[in-house]
């Protein structure tokens, strides 16, 4: 589902995906390592939250706070504590 989410924001221009296809390896590569690390210590980890943490992260770095609409963010933060 959260893959779904993520796309789901990128076709509605909730998130900037000017950098190609080479952003969405990167968010699933530190998603992964973020699990994997989280599993090791044996702690409680989502990987819907993994993904979308890794795509604000994302745009952060590649532009800044302007880079994530905060509004947007809190409907599909909403949206996936209710559906957890």
């Amino acid at each position: 589902m959260s893959i779904h989410v993520v796309y789901a924001c990128m076709s509605a221009g909730k998130i900037d995906n000017k950098t190609g296809h080479g952003q969405n390896v990167l968010l699933l590569a530190g998603a992964c390592v973020w699990l994997f690390i989280a599993t090791v210590f044996k702690m409680p980890v989502s990987g819907t939250h993994s993904i979308v943490g890794a795509t604000v992260g994302f745009a952060l770095v590649a532009h800044g706070a302007g880079g994530v609409d905060w509004k947007q963010l809190g409907f599909i933060s909403k949206f996936l504590n209710q559906h957890a």
